[in-house]
């Protein structure tokens, strides 16, 4: 019988909360895009938002600023309804992992597995698309929180399959 390699010198419990961490922050900046875009509705908050994408430096930031406005200001007044509820549900996903991960429950740790390994394809679409340190930070960053969670999550499932005798202490 072939033994699983030993765990990784990171302690799960620390490794958990850091990832808790993460998500609280993740959920925060949700939170706070999704009051901002609902803000929006009201025409006075648009006309300063829109000022402010004017005096942004010409680059990513400010073509991202200017695809928001245009997409925002169509003809169907409920986008900004749509786009703020959709932030605020990403938002509590991120909370309901954050809260998982720092409880230490497995089904959290699987929840972000998957969570976050979804939003692999389209990073590295966007990353494709239009290059840049921040986006190819993030890809790095979700790639390998779903690579040491799948690593850790599969040596503590081949340690409970062991007999008491065999497993790490």
């Amino acid at each position: 019988m072939r033994l699983p390699a030993r765990p990784s010198v990171v302690d799960r419990t620390a490794f958990l909360r850091i990832l808790a961490v993460y998500k609280f922050l993740q959920t925060a900046v949700l939170v706070a895009l999704g009051l901002a875009t609902l803000r929006l509705i009201r025409p006075a908050s648009a006309a300063s938002f829109e000022l402010w994408v004017q005096d942004l430096p010409v680059g990513l930031l400010q073509r991202i600023a200017d695809r928001f406005l245009v997409w925002v200001s169509g003809t169907h007044s409920n986008r900004l309804m749509i786009l703020g509820g959709a932030l605020f549900a990403y938002a509590a996903l991120f909370l309901l992992e954050a809260v998982g991960l720092w409880l230490q429950r497995r089904w959290a740790e699987w929840l972000t597995v998957v969570a976050t390994a979804a939003l692999i394809p389209p990073e590295v679409y966007e990353l494709a698309q239009h290059a840049s340190p921040w986006l190819a930070t993030l890809l790095v960053v979700n790639v390998a929180v779903v690579w040491l969670l799948v690593t850790r999550l599969r040596h503590e499932l081949a340690q409970e399959r062991l007999p008491p005798a065999l497993r790490d202490v």
